[in-house]
C-alpha cells in the first residue's frame, strides 16, 4: 500500500528542523515542504519512491538532504529556491530528474550523478555553481557549467552564476527550454553553428545581456527566448531572418522594442 507524506504530516510532527520521513512513506506529496524555512534536514527513506512536484521549493534553510537507495523520481522543481543547499548525492535508484528540479540553488557546488539515471529535463541546475561533480551516467556531459544531453546533443541547462560570456560547445543542436533562463551575469552570447533551433525562454531574464550573435544555421527560435533581457542592445540574426519576424520574441528588451539600424 502506498503512503504519502503531506505537509500535515510534517506539522502534526511539530514541524521539526531535522526531518526523518517515517519508513514506509512512499511518496513525499507535491509541496509537502513548500517554504519551510526553519528546515535544515532531511532524511529520506529507502521506502520512498518519489520526491513529488516543488516538495521542498523554497526551504531555504536546509543544507543537508540524505536521500537513501530506492528512490527512483525527483518530480520537476522539487528543490527549487533552496539556497543553503551545498551539495547532492543521487542514489544509484534515480531514473527521472525533473524540469528545475534544483533551480536556484545558489550555493549547490556538488553533485553526483549515477548510472541509473536515464531522464533529466529542462533547467535542472539553472541558477547553481557545480564545480565538483561525478557523472557517471552516459546520456549526459556536464562541462564548463553546461549540462548537454549527448543522445541528441540539446544543451539542457546551465549550472553555473558567475560566468560573464559562455561558450557552447559546436557538438550542440539545440537550446533547450530555460537553459539559461536568470543567468543575471551572462553578458555576451556566441550560438555556434551546430544549433538548429533555440527554445522558447532559453535566455529569459538576463537582465545583464548586452549581445548575442546567431549562427546562420538556425532557423527555430521559439517564443519569449529573449525576454525581459533588459540590457540587450545587439543581436546578430541569420540571413533569412529579420527583426520584424523575431521582434515579439525579445519582449522587454531594447533590440526588440526598437528596429535596429542595421542587424546582420
Amino acid at each position: 500500500m502506498s503512503k504519502t507524506y503531506s505537509k500535515s504530516d510534517y506539522e502534526n510532527a511539530g514541524s521539526p528542523a531535522n526531518l526523518i520521513i517515517p519508513e514506509g512513506v512512499t511518496e513525499i506529496d507535491e509541496y509537502a515542504l513548500m517554504n519551510c524555512i526553519l528546515l535544515r534536514s532531511v532524511i529520506i527513506p529507502a521506502s520512498v519512491r518519489k520526491i513529488g512536484y516543488s516538495a521542498f521549493w523554497g526551504c531555504t534553510s536546509l543544507q543537508s538532504v540524505n536521500i537513501s537507495m530506492g528512490l527512483s523520481e525527483i518530480d520537476d522543481c522539487a528543490f527549487w529556491g533552496c539556497i543553503s543547499l551545498q551539495g547532492i548525492s543521487i542514489p544509484e535508484s534515480v531514473i527521472v530528474i525533473g524540469a528545475c528540479a534544483f533551480s536556484d540553488c545558489s550555493s549547490l557546488r556538488s553533485v553526483h550523478l549515477p548510472e541509473s539515471v536515464t531522464e533529466i529535463y529542462d533547467a535542472v541546475f539553472n541558477g547553481c555553481s557545480l564545480d565538483t561533480y561525478k557523472i557517471e551516467t552516459s546520456n549526459f556531459l556536464l562541462k564548463n557549467g553546461l549540462l548537454i544531453d549527448k543522445r541528441d546533443n540539446k544543451l539542457v541547462s546551465s549550472a553555473f552564476t558567475e560566468k560573464t560570456r559562455v561558450f557552447i560547445p559546436e557538438s550542440v543542436t539545440e537550446i533547450g527550454v530555460s537553459a539559461f533562463s536568470e543567468c543575471t551575469s551572462l553578458q555576451s552570447v556566441i550560438i555556434p553553428k551546430g544549433v538548429t533551433k533555440i527554445d522558447e525562454y532559453a535566455f529569459y531574464g538576463c537582465i545583464s545581456l548586452e549581445s548575442v550573435k546567431i549562427s546562420e544555421c538556425v532557423t527555430t527560435i521559439d517564443d519569449n527566448v529573449f525576454e525581459r533581457c533588459t540590457s540587450l542592445s545587439t543581436v546578430n540574426l541569420p540571413k533569412g531572418i529579420t527583426w520584424h519576424n523575431v521582434k515579439n520574441k525579445f519582449k522587454d528588451s531594447p533590440w526588440g522594442q526598437n528596429k535596429p539600424k542595421e542587424s546582420k
